[in-house]
């Protein structure tokens, strides 16, 4: 018996010591974050203009896994948080989900600031529309459950509608719509298993171009907040609701 008790707490403290395993960040990674110039845009992209986002986007989408067990300590600030957040889009869907599951997981715990989890609901590039688009899969919906609780939990009368139309599919139907009649490219499907990379980003952004309002009836209730009033957010913050064209006209 003492044996077995022995095992099961050897088992435990691996277990606890591999979750809380420290990963040595770059120099140049470090450096990157850091630069108050390198910002998540607002409309949900990268700073591609700067030629060191490439290094840093591909070594999030190599590392998120360590960077999350340590993201308050890596990121401690809402920019460096959005920066990581925007850089894990291109992940295949099965890790994106997981990384925006165990995103949800620091926000719930207090880990992590709100914007970061913005960024989630405000993406620009490969995940732009995806959640809403997928709704439907096991693996997605619990995700979106878990966003639910966190926006609710921070703004109740803001998000209460957003997230029942994004799990009835209303959300979906209406973007379609308005994507085909734009001849837009539909979002990501949780089947797409591309290889992540920073070129890949690229491709999906220019190729898709920026469309503000399919984001506004995919991802987010939000108007388009400027970076001065994002990253200061302090407290409650304030989110602009707004009557967005399309996103009305979808629920009439």
């Amino acid at each position: 018996m003492e044996v077995r008790l022995f095992l099961i707490i050897l088992l435990l403290g691996n277990v606890q010591s591999v979750s809380a395993a420290s990963i040595e960040i770059p120099p140049k990674i470090t450096a990157y974050l850091r630069n108050e110039n390198n910002a998540v845009t607002e409309d949900g992209l990268l700073p591609f203009s700067n030629p060191e986002t490439a290094a840093f986007a591909d070594y999030v989408l190599s590392n998120w896994r360590g960077i999350l067990s340590n993201f308050d300590e890596i990121a401690p600030n809402a920019r460096e948080q959005c920066l990581i957040v925007a850089s894990t889009e291109p992940l295949p869907a099965t890790d994106y989900v997981q990384f925006v599951d165990g995103l949800c997981d620091l926000r719930l715990a207090e880990k992590t600031t709100p914007q970061a989890v913005w960024t989630v609901l405000w993406a620009g590039m490969n995940k732009k529309g995806f959640l809403a688009y997928n709704y439907d899969r096991p693996e997605v919906s619990a995700a979106i459950d878990k966003l639910q609780v966190i926006m609710l939990k921070e703004n109740p009368s803001q998000w209460a509608e957003f997230f029942k139309e994004m799990k009835s599919g209303q959300l979906k139907q209406n973007a379609i719509q308005e994507m085909k009649r734009n001849g837009d490219e539909m979002p990501e499907t949780y089947d797409n298993t591309k290889k992540a990379s920073y070129n890949s980003m690229l491709q999906r952004t220019a190729k898709t171009g920026i469309a503000p309002w399919a984001r506004h009836l995919f991802q987010s209730p939000m108007a388009t907040i400027s970076r001065k009033n994002i990253w200061p957010w302090v407290g409650g913050g304030i989110l602009l609701v707004v009557g967005f064209g399309f996103y009305v006209r979808g629920r009439k």
